[in-house]
């Protein structure tokens, strides 16, 4: 299971979910991407930082352009930009999906 928190990004105000617990694994990508389904969610580029170890994934979908970032500390968050009615839904259907739990 996978249990994430949806809260304002640092310094931004912008909306993000952040996943803390279920993430060692490489299959939160594949899990999120099954939770998504519904929205069509494709993988239009990957981009591995290797300094820090990091791996941000460019999605698109029918709510439009997000990011999955994954760092070396397991964390890893959906990020829109300048969308925040999209985070919205992205919650919503993460909460209808038994893999995961959105943290009170």
């Amino acid at each position: 299971m996978h249990k994430y928190y949806y809260r304002k990004a640092y310094n931004s105000g912008e909306a993000l979910i952040e996943f803390y617990k279920g993430t060692e694994s490489d299959g939160i990508l594949s899990n999120v991407f099954n939770a998504l389904s519904s929205v069509r969610p494709t993988i239009s580029n990957i981009c591995e930082l290797w300094k820090n170890n990091e791996m941000i994934v460019d999605v698109n979908s029918d709510l439009g352009h997000f990011l999955l970032q994954k760092d070396v500390h397991n964390h890893s968050r959906i990020v829109f930009r300048r969308n925040a009615g999209s985070i919205d839904k992205i919650d919503q259907l993460l909460a209808a999906n038994p893999m995961f739990e959105r943290a009170c």
